[in-house]
């Protein structure tokens, strides 16, 4: 008997096991799925969202739970109706976050990937203060409206699972369906407020106040809860508007109407402003980290980090306020309603509203605004809206007091391997 027959038998035979154990079917018709839900490249799917996949045929239950693949990892509970598979996840889902449905990484494309059933990206959520001082979380549509924990200024982790905020003058961290409440400082010498998450690094950097009331910045490591002193100011004055830029490699800062710009590690600490152009409010940083956009004594400025350069944008905003810089590069700002303009071609559309502080939301399509309510109650209302200034929706009340909101975002520095 030659080895061709029974290579050709062991082939067949192993093809036929292959199948019978990961086919899953219960009947000897080849299984397809008829239908998924949320669909193949759905977008803002609500946190909330259960996963159902729909056969044409009875199915193996057992087998295809044991082979069904999410990711990022979710644990959850299955259940059937018939041909169709509910996975019903135990918390709710990641905001803005990809996720990706498979069945068995035996079974792999040309590219070497698993084959997806199914991929989509939940919607953006905001973390703010609400009038009872709790912080609160809701999506972008106004859906899912949870409360976290008493606290301020609360920011986003780099992979939206845990929250970062300030209480009792300490920073703390939480995750985002309320467990594992962690204090990450305990030092009396200083007020620890606004944090600020470095997504390469897992360190909190903060504004730390000491009892003459000298501001400094701090960083401390989420892990180990090191603290390391950042800055070296001598003399009172407050800081405000820490951000990173959009590689993690700098941080700036205002103070004294002065931007300043530093290394992560706090070297090569620089102004990029001047006595004589300052900053008025707030700033925001260009979608490639190396300018800097910030409202001037009049008009819209910007700085370049590197060249010190200064260059006025706008010409006719004399009262321009705060400002936020969106991945599409375009800045809106407040001034007789809300402005956006395109830096490139410097055209400017204008918004009719009375909202304040504006703030792009992740890739810059939509923006949150809090609009003041003048009830006497130092409240305001947070709304979201359309660049084209429609599709508006209200979200929620906040304390004047504290007007920090923070929105997800999608990090590059976390892409998925499926979409490389």
């Amino acid at each position: 008997m030659s080895i061709k027959p029974i290579f050709l038998f062991l082939f067949f035979v192993t093809i036929a096991v292959f199948f019978a154990e990961n086919v899953f079917a219960e009947k000897d018709v080849p299984p397809i799925i008829v239908t998924v839900s949320p669909e193949y490249g759905q977008k803002d799917v609500d946190t909330g969202t259960e996963i159902s996949i729909v056969f044409n045929c009875r199915m193996q239950k057992k087998s295809v739970e044991k082979n069904l693949q999410i990711f990022p990892y979710t644990q959850g509970k299955f259940s059937w109706e018939k041909n169709k598979l509910i996975f019903k996840p135990d918390a709710p889902l990641l905001a803005c976050t990809d996720y990706y449905i498979t069945f068995n990484f035996q079974v792999k494309g040309d590219s070497g990937l698993p084959l997806t059933v199914t991929y989509f990206t939940t919607t953006e959520q905001a973390l703010y203060t609400g009038v009872d001082g709790m912080i609160n979380i809701v999506s972008k549509k106004g859906l899912g409206n949870s409360v976290l924990v008493k606290g301020n200024n609360a920011v986003w982790s780099a992979d939206n699972r845990t929250v970062v905020y300030e209480e009792q003058g300490q920073i703390w961290k939480i995750g985002v369906s309320g467990e594992n409440c962690l204090q990450l400082t305990n030092n009396q010498s200083f007020k620890a407020t606004k944090p600020v998450f470095n997504i390469l690094e897992k360190t909190v950097v903060f504004i730390g106040i000491d009892n003459a009331g000298i501001a400094n910045l701090y960083k401390v490591d989420v892990n180990t809860k090191m603290v390391r002193q950042l800055t070296s100011f001598f003399t009172s004055g407050n800081i405000e508007n820490v951000k990173w830029s959009q590689d993690m490699l700098y941080l700036a800062f205002l103070r004294a109407g002065q931007i300043w710009v530093m290394n992560g590690d706090g070297k090569d600490l620089h102004k990029i402003t001047t006595e004589d152009v300052t900053c008025a409010i707030n700033f925001a940083w260009s979608p490639g980290g190396t300018k800097i956009a910030f409202n001037g004594k009049d008009d819209i400025w910007i700085g370049d980090i590197y060249s010190l350069e200064l260059e006025k944008i706008s010409f006719t905003n004399f009262s321009a306020g705060v400002l936020d810089w969106s991945e599409k590069n375009e800045i809106v700002f407040e001034s007789d309603g809300l402005i956006i303009m395109d830096v490139e071609t410097a055209q400017e559309k204008q918004i009719f509203t009375a909202g304040k502080r504006p703030q792009w939301i992740n890739t810059g399509e939509y923006l949150s605004f809090i609009l003041p309510l003048f009830n006497g109650k130092n409240t305001a209302q947070i709304w979201v809206m359309h660049k084209n200034g429609l599709n508006k929706q209200k979200l929620g009340l906040i304390n004047l007091d504290s007007t920090s909101v923070c929105w997800s975002k999608k990090s590059r520095f976390f892409e998925s391997s499926f979409s490389q």
